[in-house]
């Protein structure tokens, strides 16, 4: 059943946790075959998480997360805004030879509207990709505007975090499997459409405080990639390893939840108010998928 099942993987943002999320990544290559994964759908530096998730570029990820070039918020502003560290990034991560077998959506705040914009990007590599990510992770502040852009575009994390809106009509999933940072997060009911199994883990529950978002400190961030892959991998082994049946996963979900639900409802994230946020943005203005 494992072979055979259908997944819509959605990874969202985290600044520094992020490196919790590419960890995750690594143990669910190892547990689950990359073709179950039919569709995927990214916010933030999740983005250049799930992509190179998705292009086999794991051990470059993990490279860039263990060996990060500051210690702390402030030497990743400079880094960013004086050493063009996410343009590096991101060149190590997009290559001309990259092939997306599955559709990849990424999202982008534009701040004139507002609105939350989704991009649907597939195939083979095109050269707008790179602005395109630039844009996906461009947090304010910290992320300085590409002179090449006219319009400013910014991180896609601050009015959709968690981007599980672009899965909702895939009809072919069995299963949409998020990955995040927010133990008070629910997915929404829309989520559950046609019958799809719906598993929203979080990546790092009672392992981070919400000032360690912004602790871009490397040998932390080394550490929490680590915690994050040893984590998952059993997470996903118990959730994963020899279902035979759809519903028996759906059982190997709801039991994982009640055993995580009193754990989940007393940890407290930065993600949390990300989220709460997100839905004000959206009852108040809307959505755009391009």
């Amino acid at each position: 059943m494992t072979e055979g099942i259908k997944i819509g993987l959605v990874v969202s943002g985290g600044n520094a946790v992020g490196s919790y999320h590419a960890g995750a990544l690594k143990a669910l290559s190892e547990v689950l075959p990359k073709d179950s994964i039919k569709v995927i759908s990214a916010s933030s530096v999740g983005v250049l998480n799930a992509y190179s998730y998705a292009t086999d570029k794991l051990d470059v990820l993990e490279e860039c997360w263990k060996n990060l070039p500051t210690g702390g918020l402030w030497s990743m502003f400079r880094a960013l805004r004086k050493d063009d560290l996410l343009p590096k990034y991101i060149d190590k991560v997009l290559k001309e030879t990259d092939f997306l077998d599955c559709p990849f959506y990424l999202s982008t705040s534009d701040p004139k509207k507002p609105l939350i914009e989704y991009w649907k990007i597939e195939g083979a590599y095109k050269e707008d990709w790179k602005d395109l990510f630039y844009q996906a992770a461009s947090f304010p502040f910290l992320v300085p505007k590409l002179r090449s852009v006219k319009r400013r575009r910014l991180d896609g994390g601050l009015l959709d975090n968690i981007p599980v809106y672009p899965l909702f009509y895939e009809e072919d999933l069995d299963m949409i499997l998020i990955l995040h940072s927010d133990p008070k997060y629910t997915p929404p009911e829309e989520s559950f459409a046609g019958g799809k199994v719906v598993f929203d883990y979080v990546v790092n529950l009672g392992l981070c405080k919400v000032i360690d978002h912004y602790k871009f400190d490397r040998k932390r961030v080394a550490k929490w990639f680590d915690e994050g892959y040893t984590l998952a991998k059993e997470v996903f082994t118990e959730i994963f390893a020899g279902v035979e049946s759809k519903e028996e996963l759906r059982s190997r979900v709801i039991a994982f939840y009640q055993r995580k639900m009193a754990e989940r409802k007393k940890a407290h994230a930065a993600d949390s108010l990300a989220t709460l946020c997100n839905n004000i943005f959206w009852n108040l203005f809307g959505r755009k998928e391009l």
